[in-house]
């Protein structure tokens, strides 16, 4: 796990709500960010949507532009589709692109940092997870799936080739390498009631699934997720990066201090989404986020790991992504992500 990446970076979690993607492109270049992303652009068009982004190279995937709506149907052709689709996922050499239709911010972003005169030590993308995706994309008959081992397989493999594709595509962009989020908001979820089949030992095979064709493809593997989880299963699987919303779940985070330490001490690194993207970026102030920040940082040195190793190992982000908020807003995120970085390092 043991890697490079600067100190007290910033970066993005994706979404942004620009309808634009070169106005987009033009928001995350001049936002600050030392670690510039791709931004995704749900409110520009439903398929940029986390769910089906990544769902887009699944047999059966329908869509219902008027009602905005997406899904999977096993009707005429299903089987020949599925075939087709681990026919190339056996090929060592086939790519898995973004559909440009799907992912206009991905190509923008690669075309406008192309032309900088300076390319960014880092850059990051950002890929789906099996849960988000497989929970939340249903079956004619609504059943997520997930319940399909056929489907979910075909999924997460989908899911791998496709962060695979994205690294390699995007490594030419940056001087030192690139990071990939895994996106898994619904890990928020994972135990309830509602999602007992997944079990714990599915959550680390499927995140390392994806975070090994990753590193195979040479890049950086995190993952985000924007509500209370079990930490333990991340900080035990192969990921390097751990983004958590510290605005609003720190308490949930620190439950698993001595997992986290353990994960910094291999190697890992601890991505702290400080700035709400919720209603409450509206009141939040740079004194609010500072404070947050350095007393968070003060409770997990108080439970026992390094000062000097969290400060080496830290990078700052928004809670979320932006694509919620207004234009004015999300603005308003990334003024409060700099002001926070530069108390930090003063």
């Amino acid at each position: 796990m043991e890697m490079s990446l600067p100190t007290a970076g910033t970066t993005g979690i994706g979404s942004l709500p620009h309808q634009n993607e070169e106005t987009a492109c033009d928001f995350v270049l001049s936002s600050g960010c030392t670690i510039p992303y791709w931004p995704q652009l749900p409110k520009r068009d439903y398929r940029e949507r986390m769910i089906p982004q990544y769902a887009a190279g699944l047999p059966g995937l329908r869509l219902d532009d008027q009602e905005r709506r997406f899904w999977v149907e096993k009707g005429d052709g299903f089987i020949d589709d599925l075939t087709a689709l681990y026919e190339r996922l056996l090929e060592p050499d086939a790519e898995f692109p973004l559909d440009e239709c799907f992912a206009k911010g991905f190509y923008a972003f690669e075309k406008r940092v192309k032309a900088l005169p300076d390319k960014p030590q880092y850059v990051k993308g950002q890929i789906t997870g099996l849960f988000t995706l497989a929970l939340g994309l249903n079956d004619a008959e609504r059943r997520p799936i997930y319940a399909d081992e056929q489907m979910r397989d075909a999924a997460l493999r989908l899911l791998a080739r496709s962060a695979a594709w994205q690294v390699k595509r995007l490594r030419p962009l940056s001087e030192a390498g690139v990071i990939m989020f895994i996106d898994e908001p619904i890990a928020s979820a994972l135990g309830t009631a509602a999602y007992l089949a997944v079990q714990p030992e599915d959550v680390i095979s499927h995140v390392n699934t994806v975070v090994e064709a990753i590193h195979d493809a040479g890049g950086i593997a995190g993952t985000h997720c924007c509500g209370a989880t079990d930490w333990s299963l991340f900080t035990a699987s192969d990921l390097d990066i751990l983004n958590f919303d510290a605005w609003n779940y720190f308490d949930n985070l620190a439950v698993y201090s001595a997992q986290v330490g353990q994960f910094l001490e291999r190697g890992g690194w601890l991505a702290f989404g400080i700035v709400p993207t919720d209603g409450a970026i509206a009141e939040a102030t740079a004194e609010q986020v500072i404070y947050k920040l350095r007393a968070q940082v003060k409770t997990l040195t108080g439970k026992g790991i390094p000062g000097d190793l969290l400060g080496e190992r830290l990078i700052l982000t928004p809670s979320c992504g932006c694509g919620s908020l207004s234009v004015g807003n999300s603005e308003k995120v990334f003024s409060l992500l700099r002001r926070a970085i530069e108390a930090w390092v003063q």
